[in-house]
């Protein structure tokens, strides 16, 4: 939820020209790392215990791993989105 306000607020500064591209850049680089890691660590975790939960669903065994293997994707995905984004600063 955090980070979907600051990417709100950061588009809003974008378009309204309040801050130079590079702090834009930076700062939706430091946003994906940060959502990256989170994930990458909460999928880990989950593929290690085979339990989780999602919102107010809880997942043990397969499903949990699963959805474990999902959640370690979409953070290394995040992460190298960001790696991408330092390149292009």
């Amino acid at each position: 939820m955090v980070l979907a306000l600051l990417a709100s607020v950061l588009l809003i500064a974008l378009v309204a020209r309040l801050l130079p591209l590079g702090w834009i850049v930076g700062a939706s680089v430091a946003a994906f790392v940060l959502q990256g890691v989170t994930d990458l660590a909460d999928g880990l975790l989950g593929l290690r215990s085979g339990h989780m939960r999602s919102g107010q669903r809880p997942y043990i065994g397969a499903a949990a791993r699963r959805q474990s293997s999902i959640k370690c994707a979409f953070g290394l995905l995040l992460i190298g989105l960001a790696l991408f984004g330092l390149l292009l600063m």
